[in-house]
């Protein structure tokens, strides 16, 4: 017996042993066939990817902003037969043109005079006019972008005006600043001899920024490109570039990523849905609420704002022409209600200044105590779905309100202007000197493009 035991304890022992390795084989096997399945799959799931790159050109992850870019494309070919460079003024209009222009994927009818403006039809606009002339400067909203010229405000004024022995011009054009308003008229008036009586300025809220970062002059006066200091970027990490890489080169593992990221940060892609939907979230506008933006280039924006309204006003001035000066909200206004807007006060206490005319849109869109309902519903009925600009019933709005305003006051003349200190406009701390270069202006393609959209697109 004792001599049995011991022999009965080693057998158990064995037989244990054996049990112990054979769950090992077993759970071994079972995980070697998950990692060959799983490296199957993504052996399968990158070969996707690579195909389609190899058929399409391009990842599977950017088809969405891929179609963007051809339509973008189609859209600039497009823009292009009638926007053409200013060797004076940066960019314009081709004169005498009557062709089709194209904005947010739709088309329209456009025509253009022989001083490069906007207009009704193609026609020869006499230098000097027996008739009252009026004169429109701004950027895309008072150029009417996406909008036949009947159908935008400085159209529906002149329409309203044509019996009153008053005539209308167009001279705004998409992404001007006030560097361009004041450079235009001095070309027009001193060097085409465009005579003209009256003036009116529509300043936009993204003006401050194009001032501060796309416009300067060169050493003979004329507008070009503005080169700012560039944006040093960190070393991308290790976690970042493994998503990049899931993102790019793959299909399946790319999509479940995507619908992850989303579920995490639903509160995010919600925010960015809302801003896509009613155009807002845009550095370009909220400079006039986010302390942030307005030192990152918002004060030094209107800093030369100023400085080029204070020649053009002196310009005007010397020749006796009454200057109007209207400011409106983007979406980001109307949504955060920026009725008491920096914006409207910058440019109302510049009016008075100079003996300016001031004609304050915000009121228009923005009601003190409103619903965020009731801002969204003023976004939807006064502006293209999905953009900052106005659409036919938003431009209504605006002529509306002018033609009353100069019912109701007239005109008056501006008094002696003086703009005081230097000749020279704010330079900023970390600006290049720019250098002229060959471009041909893509229209207000600075007011499209958010943040918000970007994210949106990048994450299809």
């Amino acid at each position: 017996m004792r001599i049995g035991l011991p022999l009965l304890e080693r057998r158990a022992k064995v037989d244990l042993i054996f049990d112990l390795k054979y769950s090992l084989s077993k759970a071994h096997f079972y995980l070697l066939f998950l990692l060959l399945t799983a490296f199957g799959a993504a052996a399968v799931d990158t070969t996707t990817a690579h195909l389609y790159k190899l058929d399409r050109g391009y990842w599977w992850s950017e088809r969405n902003v891929h179609l963007s870019n051809e339509m973008e494309a189609e859209q600039s070919a497009i823009e292009h037969r009638y926007r053409i460079q200013s060797l004076v003024y940066h960019h314009d209009l081709k004169p005498n043109q009557a062709t089709i222009g194209a904005w947010g994927g739709a088309q329209y009818a456009v025509h253009t005079n022989s001083l490069g403006f906007k207009d009704q039809l193609v026609r020869n606009v006499a230098l000097v006019s027996p008739r009252h002339r009026i004169l429109f400067l701004g950027d895309s909203f008072t150029e009417g972008l996406g909008l036949e010229y009947s159908s935008t405000f400085v159209g529906m004024i002149g329409e309203a005006l044509s019996g009153k022995n008053r005539e209308v011009l167009n001279a705004g054009v998409s992404s001007s600043s006030p560097i361009i308003y004041w450079r235009k008229t001095k070309y027009l008036s001193e060097t085409v001899g465009l005579r003209f009586d009256e003036a009116v300025v529509f300043i936009d809220i993204s003006d401050a920024q194009d001032e501060a970062t796309a416009y300067d002059l060169d050493s003979y006066g004329n507008v070009i490109d503005r080169t700012v200091a560039p944006v040093i970027h960190q070393p991308l990490t290790f976690g970042f570039r493994l998503r990049s890489m899931v993102k790019e080169e793959t299909v399946v593992s790319a999509t479940l990523l995507k619908a992850i990221q989303n579920i995490r940060n639903r509160e995010e892609v919600a925010n960015d849905e809302e801003h896509m939907k009613y155009a807002t979230g845009r550095d370009r506008a909220l400079w006039t609420t986010e302390p942030r933006l307005w030192e990152q280039y918002g004060r030094f924006g209107v800093e030369r704002e100023r400085f080029y309204m204070d020649k053009l006003a002196t310009l005007l001035s010397a020749r006796h022409i009454p200057l109007t000066v209207a400011v409106y909200p983007w979406p980001d206004q109307i949504i955060q209600n920026d009725l008491d807007s920096k914006q409207v006060h910058i440019w109302q206490d510049w009016s008075r200044e100079h003996g300016a005319k001031f004609i304050n849109y915000f009121p228009d869109f923005i009601s003190n105590g409103a619903s965020m309902e009731g801002r969204k519903h003023v976004i939807e009925k006064f502006f293209i779905p999905h953009d900052v600009h106005w659409n036919r019933e938003g431009h209504q709005l605006i002529a509306d309100r002018f033609l009353e305003t100069k019912l109701a006051h007239g005109h008056r003349l501006p008094v002696s202007l003086s703009t005081g200190g230097s000749d020279s406009a704010p330079v900023g701390p970390v600006r290049h000197p720019a250098s002229p270069r060959v471009l041909i202006a893509w229209p207000a393609a600075r007011n499209v493009v958010s943040r918000a959209q970007t994210r949106h697109a990048a994450q299809q």
